[in-house]
């Protein structure tokens, strides 16, 4: 199988190559032929093409879809469902927000995101969430992973043994406490408010996150 790709559907190509600086704006090496993800799981470089909205190739699988906003978009569109289905992820940037784009988007199950391409100024959050390119880079990089090369095990393998006794009493206690604090989140809920129901959850998350040392 072809590894995974992505195919950049422009106007032109210097729109095109525009893109593709934005989303590599982070990396070291500037090759504009592929993007760099690096993460705690794997290192990957995924090719990325930018196409035409007047090519008529045919895409290889499996990819990732990412449509400019462009006058020729819904024509395109009409003639090329297909390669949206087969695509991994497909999303539509456009240049501001707008949102009859983004109605049209939603209505054609294509994820929504806009930026400002002409003065870009690196990848944003908003509430804790990658918002523009930042969120396209994050969802290429979702669709990739599975086709990412899994780190090889080290040479050093730890002895396989049964978990003793106390072990296995250890987990339970630990399972039957995660479903307690759970059960008493959603009993309480009905008769909160909001920001109660909120800073309820928020301060469980936190608890269980200290008992199980998932801040690690």
């Amino acid at each position: 199988m072809e590894g995974f790709k992505v195919f950049l559907i422009v106007q032109n190509s210097e729109e095109g190559m525009r893109i593709i600086r934005h989303l590599k704006c982070e990396e070291a090496n500037q090759n504009p032929a592929f993007l760099s993800f690096t993460n705690k799981y794997f290192t990957l470089d995924v090719n990325i093409y930018a196409k035409l909205y007047t090519d008529e190739e045919e895409l290889t699988q499996p990819y990732a879809i990412i449509l400019l906003d462009s006058e020729l978009l819904k024509e395109w569109h009409n003639k090329n469902t297909q390669k949206i289905e087969n695509s991994e992820c497909s999303l539509l940037i456009s240049n501001g927000e707008n949102e009859d784009l983004e109605n049209w988007a939603i209505e054609n199950e294509i994820e929504y995101v806009y930026d400002n391409l002409d003065s870009f100024e690196g990848f944003k959050k908003e509430d804790g969430e990658n918002i523009g390119l930042g969120r396209v880079r994050e969802a290429i990089e979702c669709a990739a992973a599975p086709y990412a090369k899994t780190e090889k095990p080290s040479e050093v393998k730890q002895e396989e043994r049964e978990p003793t006794e106390e072990e296995i009493e250890n987990d339970l206690d630990t399972f039957e406490y995660f479903l307690n604090k759970i059960r008493e989140v959603r009993e309480m809920a009905p008769n909160s408010t909001e920001e109660e129901r909120k800073e309820r959850a928020e301060n469980t998350i936190k608890e269980l996150m200290e008992k199980f040392k998932l801040d690690d």
